[in-house]
């Protein structure tokens, strides 16, 4: 039997498909690798050291034997091919280039300064900082403008608004029982200060140059000047802009507002009594434009809230005449609140004014007109009162030192201190009313009652906690100081007290307040040397010189103008 060759089943050779990811000992050995990381079988079994590597190719390579790199030669059948970088090569040498000549080489940006210092600066430019001059770099650093502008949010806007920190309702009678139905007030809306930066950019280089400047008090000394030098730069950019023009407006007034509180963070007290008497100027021009929107409105009736009270308070050491920036004379006049972001009635801050005009005025009135001014001023003192006092909140613990605690642990500590101190500054104004017009002085018991009632809440608000609004409870601080009489058994302490509160104050002060603190001491030094027996080396009397005198206010505290804001 002849058997084909061809015939039978044909035993087809088995095919082990070699992996080309394996490891480099399978792939030595061209066997399949299973690839299990770390090691695979095959190097576990047989005791290998099993390793896996990548081989690099690289696009010259391939291209010089004439070979596509990766996946570049794969494209449709009607597209064209890329270009290959030999051709774009070729392309690159038959460029045009022109000559270049030794004029007008402008592409150079350095100057040997540069290279001797190191790299260049890299400084970048803005529209609203085309007046300054390139040799200060520091307010081209937008990093130093991010610090200005969170230290101005985080510092001076509670201070300017303490509404922020205890409730975020414009206006708002509180739901708590504390509160309930007071009506609180919200000074600058920082919301509405952002938005009106966007719109007036000199307004948002005056906010900076705020920030900066109170940066530069806090900053470590090697730090200061560039905060000192950015701050000054602010200013000049802003000042430069604030151009007197045909029509004034919301801006222009705004503008000058905060450039006062920049003097008064600058210890420039001078300055920041030119400022209000400029922008009563601005207030008195007929051709200032009344604002159109809420935006403007708000901070029209912040502004001029703020020059009262800025005026009212610093006039009290102050011998100078009233500007009366009166907000029904620009906006039209809402019902007055019961407490103003101010930290106290609006209606309280015109009977200090008052009171500071009648000082000046009662030499040329009749007895009886005088008596009716001043039961009048009484009368409104009286409607000022919140009915809250101390002793209804708060529990003394100190056996003998004022040490409060509440009497009811659910009550919000920062409602019940900002109510505390409105009650304080109503006091602090009884107490300026009876010295000032009524010729009561330190030796009288009304009056050093007085004293001791506001001093026990100002520990409280002021010492046994840290509120960023204190700096409020200043002009509080410096009439119950100046009322402190040296034949009180207490009056060491108070002294003292009042000279931890200046400095607690300062921290949150918009003003510097070395000079509150060195008129207080010159104040207690006239009344020491004044009360003092003659042959005694400094002892006090036992009744003192005070009680024959006409007007310890005027002999004391307002003889002369210290020129200084106390707000």
């Amino acid at each position: 039997m002849v058997i084909s060759k061809n015939s039978g089943t044909k035993k087809r050779a088995c095919f082990t498909k070699r992996s080309h990811f394996g490891c480099a000992n399978c792939k030595a050995k061209r066997t399949k690798c299973d690839e299990k990381k770390p090691v695979c079988s095959r190097c576990l079994t047989k005791g290998l050291e099993c390793r896996y590597g990548v081989k690099l190719h690289f696009r010259e390579d391939y291209e010089s034997i004439g070979k596509k790199f990766g996946r570049e030669g794969v494209w449709k059948k009607n597209s064209s091919p890329k270009p290959t970088s030999k051709q774009l090569a070729l392309q690159f040498r038959a460029a045009y280039y022109v000559n270049i000549t030794n004029a007008n080489l402008q592409f150079i940006n350095f100057r040997p300064q540069d290279f001797i210092s190191g790299s260049p600066r890299v400084r970048i430019r803005h529209k609203i900082l085309d007046g300054i001059e390139d040799g200060s770099g520091y307010i081209a650093d937008w990093q130093l403008w991010s610090y200005a502008l969170n230290y101005y949010i985080e510092f001076v806007s509670p201070i300017l608004n303490p509404a922020s920190t205890i409730s975020s309702s414009k206006t708002s009678a509180f739901s708590s029982v504390l509160l309930q139905g007071v009506v609180f007030e919200q000074g600058l809306n920082l919301k509405f200060l952002i938005q009106y930066a966007h719109q007036k950019p000199d307004i948002l280089v005056l906010v900076l140059a705020l920030g900066s400047k109170y940066i530069s008090r806090i900053a470590q000394e090697d730090q200061k000047h560039v905060w000192t030098e950015l701050a000054s730069a602010f200013k000049s950019i802003g000042c430069a802009n604030i151009c007197p023009s045909t029509s004034v407006g919301t801006d222009t007034l705004f503008s000058l507002v905060l450039l006062m509180l920049y003097e008064l963070a600058d210890g420039r007290q001078e300055l920041w009594r030119a400022n209000l008497k400029h922008c009563k100027q601005i207030l008195s021009c007929q051709t200032f434009k009344r604002p159109n929107n809420e935006l403007e409105l708000s901070l029209l009736s912040f502004s001029l809230e703020l020059l009262n009270y800025q005026e009212s308070m610093g006039r009290t050491a102050c011998k100078d005449d009233n500007s009366f920036f009166a907000l029904e004379d620009i906006i039209e006049d809402t019902a007055p609140s019961k407490v103003s972001w101010m930290g106290c009635n609006k209606i309280l801050v015109d009977t200090i004014s008052d009171i500071t005009d009648l000082s000046f005025e009662r030499n040329q009135m009749k007895p009886g007109d005088y008596s009716v001014l001043c039961n009048t001023i009484g009368q409104n003192l009286q409607a000022a009162d919140l009915g809250f006092k101390l002793e209804h909140h708060l529990c003394d613990l100190g056996q003998g030192k004022c040490l409060y605690v509440p009497i009811d642990p659910t009550i919000n500590i920062e409602e019940l201190g900002f109510l505390l101190a409105c009650d304080a500054k109503r006091l602090s104004t009884l107490l300026y009313f009876k010295c000032c017009l009524l010729d009561a002085h330190p030796e009288q018991i009304e009056v050093q009652i007085l004293v001791k009632e506001i001093f026990c809440i100002l520990d409280y608000t002021i010492l046994q906690n840290d509120f960023k609004w204190v700096s409020t409870l200043l002009w509080t601080v410096f009439i119950a100081g100046s009322q402190i009489s040296p034949n009180m058994p207490e009056s060491d302490d108070f002294r003292y007290q009042t000279m931890q509160m200046l400095d607690r104050i300062e921290a949150y002060c918009l003003g510097k307040v070395e000079d509150v603190k060195e008129i207080l001491m010159h104040i207690w030094k006239k009344r020491d040397l004044f009360n003092a027996d003659e042959t005694s080396m400094g002892d006090l009397k036992i009744s003192g010189k005070s009680s024959n005198r006409l007007n310890d206010w005027d002999t004391f505290v307002s003889n002369k103008s210290y020129n200084i804001s106390l707000a």
